[in-house]
C-alpha cells in the first residue's frame, strides 16, 4: 500500500506541476503581451518627446524673435517720447511768444480782424443798397413808359 500512496502522491504532484506549467505559460503569455505594450508605449513616448522638443525649439525661436521686436519697439517708443517732448516744448515756446510776452496782442489781432470783417460787411450792405436803388429806378422808368 505504500506504493499506492506514493503513486497517488506522485500523480497529485504531476497534476499540480501541470497546473503550475499552465499558469506559468499564461503568465509568460501575459508578460510577452505586456512587454509588447511597453515597447509600443516607449516608442510613442519617444515620438512624443521628439515632437515636444521640436515644438519647444520653435517656441524658443519665436521667443527670441519677439524679444528682438520688443527691443525695437522700446527703441521706437523712446524716439516717439523724445519727439513728443520736443513738440510739447515747441508748443510751450509758441504760446509764450504769442500770448505770454504780449498778453493783449492776440486780443488786438482779433479785434483788428473783426473791424475789417465789419467794414467788409458794411461795404456789402452799401453795394446791395446801391444796386437795389438802381433796380428800383430802372423799374420805375419802365413802368412810366408803359403807362400812357
Amino acid at each position: 500500500m505504500s506504493d499506492d500512496r506514493v503513486l497517488a502522491a506522485l500523480a497529485r504532484l504531476e497534476t499540480g506541476q501541470a497546473v503550475l506549467q499552465t499558469g506559468l505559460t499564461s503568465v509568460e503569455s501575459r508578460l510577452t503581451s505586456l512587454e509588447a505594450r511597453l515597447t509600443s508605449l516607449e516608442a510613442a513616448t519617444e515620438a512624443g518627446l521628439i515632437s515636444l522638443e521640436t515644438k519647444l525649439t520653435s517656441v524658443e525661436a519665436r521667443l527670441t524673435s519677439l524679444e528682438a521686436r520688443l527691443t525695437s519697439l522700446e527703441a521706437g517708443q523712446a524716439e516717439l517720447q523724445r519727439r513728443f517732448t520736443g513738440l510739447q516744448s515747441g508748443l510751450h515756446e509758441l504760446r509764450e511768444e504769442t500770448i505770454g510776452e504780449q498778453p493783449n496782442s492776440l486780443r488786438v489781432l482779433l479785434m483788428g480782424r473783426l473791424d475789417r470783417m465789419q467794414d467788409s460787411l458794411t461795404n456789402i450792405r452799401n453795394d446791395i443798397a446801391v444796386n437795389y436803388g438802381t433796380s428800383d429806378a430802372v423799374s420805375c422808368e419802365a413802368c412810366q413808359r408803359q403807362t400812357p
